[in-house]
C-alpha cells in the first residue's frame, strides 16, 4: 500500500571543481521556519524524480540549473515518522558563479570545504560535519572530469541516516 502522507525532498551541495569550495544559501527567515545557512533544494512535487524536482528548485532559487561535471548522490535522511525523506547530491560544476537569489534567500556565500557558515541548518550538519563525509567530498572533485560528461549522475547514495 502506497504511503500518501510521504514527504520527499531533495537537496544539493553545489561545488566549484576549480576552487573546491561549496555554494550555501541564508535562508530567509521572513519566508522559513528554519533561518541559518543550508543548501539548495526543496520539496518534490507529485511526478517528479527528485533529480527532476531538483533542477525545478535550481532553477527557482538560483534562477539556473548549473551545469554538472559530476552529479553523485550523497545522502538520504529518514524522518523519525518514516513519512519524510530528503535526498542529498553533491553537484560538482567547473567554477564558481554568482546565484540570482529568490525570496527564499537573503544571502549566499562560497565556502572552503570544512569551514562551514554559522548557524548551520540542523539537518545539513548532519549530513556535511562528519569526517569522512568531508574525505568523500575531496575524493568526488578529484574524481569528477574537467568538462560534462554523459551520464553525469552516478546512481548509488553513498550512506544513509534514520
Amino acid at each position: 500500500m502506497e504511503n500518501t502522507n510521504q514527504i520527499s525532498a531533495a537537496g544539493c551541495i553545489i561545488v566549484a571543481k576549480d576552487t573546491r569550495r561549496v555554494l550555501f544559501a541564508l535562508r530567509n527567515k521572513a519566508n522559513t521556519k528554519r533561518a541559518g545557512w543550508g543548501i539548495w533544494g526543496g520539496k518534490i512535487e507529485n511526478g517528479e524524480t527528485t533529480i527532476d524536482g531538483l533542477r525545478r528548485e535550481l532553477h527557482e532559487e538560483i534562477g539556473k540549473v548549473p551545469t554538472a561535471l559530476k552529479v553523485h548522490p550523497f545522502d538520504i535522511y529518514q524522518g523519525a515518522d518514516s513519512n519524510f525523506f530528503y535526498y542529498t547530491y553533491v553537484w560538482i560544476i567547473p567554477n564558481e558563479f554568482t546565484p540570482i537569489l529568490n525570496d527564499e534567500h537573503i544571502s549566499y556565500a562560497w565556502v572552503n570545504i570544512g569551514q562551514w557558515p554559522t548557524p548551520l541548518h540542523k539537518g545539513v550538519a548532519h549530513t556535511l560535519r562528519p569526517k569522512k563525509n568531508i574525505k568523500k567530498l575531496h575524493q568526488m572533485i578529484d574524481e569528477a572530469p574537467e568538462y560534462p560528461t554523459y551520464p553525469c549522475i552516478s546512481n548509488t547514495f553513498y550512506k544513509s541516516s534514520v
